[in-house]
């Protein structure tokens, strides 16, 4: 699976972020709208793409990060922020809050 896409059901996705599956219905299509994912239905579920995923999650190195120079770029930030800190995929999840 490509990263920054999920596959499976709403339902099931509803109930891993915590909300019900009416309002996740609702925010799945104010991002359609905003042209922020794209949504195939497929047999049994839904293929949920997220578009431009690897700018938010992705920095290129160069000169200018290097020198750890400010980026005035916010995905950028954003990327070199999550990286500094680990990324969320690399939290070991038994130190999360309930």
């Amino acid at each position: 699976m490509p990263t920054g896409e999920y596959v499976g059901t709403q339902r099931q996705l509803a109930e891993a972020a915590g909300i019900s599956l009416g309002s996740l219905s609702r925010l799945i299509d104010k991002m359609v709208k905003l042209q922020l994912i794209s949504v195939t239905h497929i047999p049994g579920g839904s293929r949920i793409l997220v578009k431009g995923y690897t700018v938010f999650t992705w920095i290129q190195e160069s000169k200018e990060t290097q020198k750890n120079t400010p980026s005035t770029d916010a995905a950028v930030q954003m990327a070199e922020a999550e990286r500094n800190m680990g990324g969320r995929s690399m939290q070991d999840s038994t130190n999360l809050p309930n």
